[in-house]
């Protein structure tokens, strides 16, 4: 197997001159091939972390490489002869990000879903409240006579609301 390691992962493994050295990944032993520059490919917001890309047949082969519009066809062709160089047994079969495939309906159903369940908690809440209030309002008799023997408001709110906190 051949990696290709960010500069942190090179300070991680405090090589002056990281080209060429072997490094065990997961239990694989493998070369150096290449360094590349710092991105984030973990958090965005977060720091950057230590990265290294596998190329082994038993990885999926997914490099991620920022290019200049209109350089990529040049880029392309380089890439496959480096490729090819380390793992010729592979296929390679390179795809622009414009070109996966979006996933841009489901982020349409999951907010319609979100909306629907909002909707629903909702109408819950303002049920139950209902309920509540109607139940206060034909107990007013009951209510008056606890507090005339000195129930305190507390107790009157639990007696009242024990039926419908079960629900919540």
């Amino acid at each position: 197997a051949s990696f290709l390691i960010n500069d942190i992962a090179a300070g991680v493994f405090e090589y002056d001159e990281p080209l060429g050295k072997t490094i065990s990944v997961d239990g694989k032993e493998g070369t150096i091939i290449g360094v590349f520059k710092d991105f984030h490919s973990v958090d965005l917001a977060g720091p950057f972390a230590p990265t290294i890309i596998s190329l082994s047949p038993a990885s999926r082969n997914n490099i991620l490489i920022r290019f200049s519009s209109g350089t990529y066809s040049s880029l392309k062709d380089k890439i496959r002869d480096v490729y090819i160089r380390y793992e010729p047994e592979m296929s390679f079969a390179p795809t622009l990000y414009k070109d996966l495939p979006s996933y841009s309906n489901l982020d349409m159903s999951s907010d319609l879903a979100g909306t629907a369940c909002f909707i629903a908690l909702l109408l819950a809440c303002l049920g139950l409240s209902g309920l509540a209030s109607f139940s206060a309002s034909s107990r007013t008799k009951e209510i008056g006579i606890r507090k005339t023997n000195g129930a305190t408001t507390l107790s009157v709110i639990k007696l009242l609301g024990i039926g419908y906190t079960r629900w919540l």
